[in-house]
């Protein structure tokens, strides 16, 4: 596990680099490599995540 990333939300849904985050966000799941993200960039998700419930 020498590798460790900094996400953002820029990339996400259809835009461009969204395929690279989710190969990292699989890298990650299955324990090869370590990722972070700043709070504001968690608080971001947690609002579309709680939105998306919420309105579904």
């Amino acid at each position: 596990m020498n590798q460790a990333f900094l996400l953002d939300t820029s990339a996400r849904d259809q835009e461009p680099g969204t395929d690279r985050v989710v190969a990292i966000l699989r890298e990650y799941k299955a324990g090869h490599c370590r990722c972070y993200a700043c709070f504001m960039s968690l608080m971001e998700v947690y609002g579309h995540l709680t939105t998306y419930q919420f309105y579904t």
